[in-house]
């Protein structure tokens, strides 16, 4: 039996910000319940205090001289005034309290959620610092190209490939076989401000961007990224998206907050001059049919392309 009472505390006490707006809703919905019911009962108190109020308007006509006065007035009036009070307190007093359990309750489950949310956040962003820094002495350790294989949790396959040569000694094309590394990557993992270009969609569409040709599609990527900066300096703030749409990819939720804000010196990259990226030289030697671009995205803006966050929350929402 204890056991059980303990399990309903803890119950309790996990899912209090739910009970509580719930509780306050109910509340509020009987505040105007209990509100609508009490009024149709106070036209008795209202009419009692005219009867009175007109009692005291004859006693002030018929009264002789000295025999009623001023004062004597004020004070029925205020004793009038006192009962009519005293009758309609009595008479809301459970829509009022009704009322003051709904706020206090709702107010209590906001608190509640309010601390809950600062605590993730805090845990977080914890997190996030203590996975930064083990990736950077996993680079440190093992080299830029392991870090992306357990941080995409991709598998690099050894495959037997023919390609066609021309021997040079007699000038005839022959099929040589050699092996070649290919990278298997899993998508779910490129969210955020990070995402494949490949000839298909995360949703099965086809990539317009895309082009069997290697060097059709970083041409066709750096173009995009050239007119992304040029728009930039008109806009004076692009959203991830509209860089996802110029890319052929799907848009997201995390594309409509993450984006640039134009600022001199500042500028949009989509990571494909970075050489030093193994996934980057695979793909331009025609070892990997995708692309993994990073989208240097400096923080979460509103609508307005006000900054709403300087860091941004990369990795954190999926695609839509």
């Amino acid at each position: 039996m204890a056991n059980l009472f303990w399990k309903v505390v803890g119950w309790g006490k996990e899912h209090a910000p739910q009970i509580l707006v719930g509780t306050g809703i109910a509340a509020g919905v009987a505040t105007v319940v209990l509100a609508c019911v009490e009024t149709t009962k106070a036209g008795d108190i209202l009419d009692k205090h005219k009867e009175e109020m007109d009692k005291i308007e004859e006693a002030k006509k018929v009264a002789k001289e000295g025999e009623y006065t001023e004062k004597d007035i004020k004070k029925d009036q205020m004793i009038v005034f006192r009962d009519t009070a005293f009758g309609m307190a009595k008479l809301y007093w459970p829509a009022a309290l009704t009322g003051i359990t709904a706020i206090t309750c709702t107010l209590a489950g906001h608190h509640i959620l309010s601390a809950r949310y600062g605590a993730a956040t805090a845990a977080l962003t914890l997190t996030q610092n203590i996975f930064s820094k083990y990736r950077e002495r996993v680079v440190e350790d093992a080299g830029v190209e392991k870090d992306r294989q357990y941080y995409y949790g991709s598998k690099i396959e050894k495959k037997a490939i023919e390609e066609e040569v021309v021997d040079p000694e007699t000038g005839k094309v022959k099929k040589v076989k050699k092996d070649a590394e290919y990278i298997d990557i899993d998508v779910n993992l490129c969210t955020g401000a990070v995402r494949i270009f490949g000839e298909y969609n995360s949703d099965g569409s086809r990539n317009y961007e895309w082009d069997e040709n290697v060097d059709i599609c970083l041409a066709q990527l750096r173009a995009r990224q050239q007119w992304l900066n040029d728009l930039l300096k008109v806009k004076g703030f692009i959203f991830l998206n509209e860089a996802f749409v110029e890319c052929g990819l799907n848009e997201t939720q995390a594309g409509q907050i993450l984006g640039w804000k134009y600022e001199e010196g500042k500028y949009i990259d989509f990571g494909l001059g970075d050489y030093s990226d193994p996934q980057v030289r695979r793909f331009i030697n025609g070892r990997s049919d995708c692309l993994i671009l990073h989208f240097n995205v400096d923080g979460e803006y509103s609508s307005d392309g006000d900054l709403i966050e300087a860091t941004p929350i990369i990795g954190m929402l999926k695609e839509c």
